[in-house]
């Protein structure tokens, strides 16, 4: 199983951004209507404290340019290396719980074997000379804020909520992401939007209430095989 690690320095995630029938829906009427808007960022004006989006469906406009207020909540997910972990950084850990705090313990004599199922001529034991040991079923999770990273040993150095210190292993190609409360001047064009706008009667544009960003998909490695590259043209 790849286990992950997330982590949170934000508030609340945006649940109820999801639409289910397109990316630009009304979702309620009244005094002020407000609507999920779901596309591509196209352009970010900080001076000006608005947002263009670019819906993927398109049904009423090619593109939305929505005001920030400063009470907007924009949520930007984002992957990291071990190295983008900091102190202070609240964690969520899924993993192999490779120790225990005892609170108590209860020790038995484990039974003999039977006799004639394993010292004669080793037969019995050819089979599990190549056979790997069975994978830990247990799984741990835990919250705890960080205090150092080691990117030498690869260990986080982390407290739970009462204080306890841990110490968290960090194998490489663990998937780490982030989720921040960021301003407008994080989110870039190009950003994959999920945002939840209010229309007033009159209002030239859409307000602003709350928005997750994320990084758009890494298009597939086509690497540069000999096909790819013309050759170059005939001398003279």
């Amino acid at each position: 199983m790849k286990h992950r690690l997330a982590l949170l320095t934000g508030a609340v995630l945006l649940g109820s951004v999801m639409v289910s029938a397109s990316s630009y829906a009304q979702m309620r009427f009244g005094p002020r209507a407000h609507m999920a808007l779901v596309g591509t960022v196209t352009a970010v004006n900080t001076t000006a404290n608005t947002i263009t989006i670019q819906p993927t469906f398109r049904l009423f406009a090619t593109t939305v340019t929505v005001s920030v207020p400063a009470t907007a909540q924009i949520v930007r997910f984002s992957s990291t290396t071990l190295a983008g972990l900091k102190q202070g950084d609240e964690i969520r850990v899924n993993g192999l719980p490779l120790a225990i705090q005892a609170a108590s313990i209860l020790a038995t004599t484990p039974p003999a074997p039977l006799a004639g199922t394993g010292g004669t001529g080793g037969t019995g034991g050819t089979g599990g000379t190549t056979t790997p040991p069975p994978a830990p079923r247990a799984s741990a999770f835990a919250v705890a804020t960080v205090v150092s990273v080691d990117t030498t040993k690869n260990q986080i150095s982390a407290t739970l909520a009462d204080g306890t210190p841990i110490t968290i292993n960090v194998p490489a190609g663990i998937q780490i992401q982030r989720r921040d409360n960021v301003a407008l001047s994080a989110v870039q064009v190009g950003d994959l939007a999920q945002a939840f706008v209010s229309y007033g009667f009159g209002a030239v544009q859409p307000t602003l209430v709350q928005m997750v960003v994320t990084q758009p998909p890494a298009p597939p490695a086509t690497g540069t095989t000999g096909g790819t590259t013309p050759p170059p043209p005939p001398a003279g």
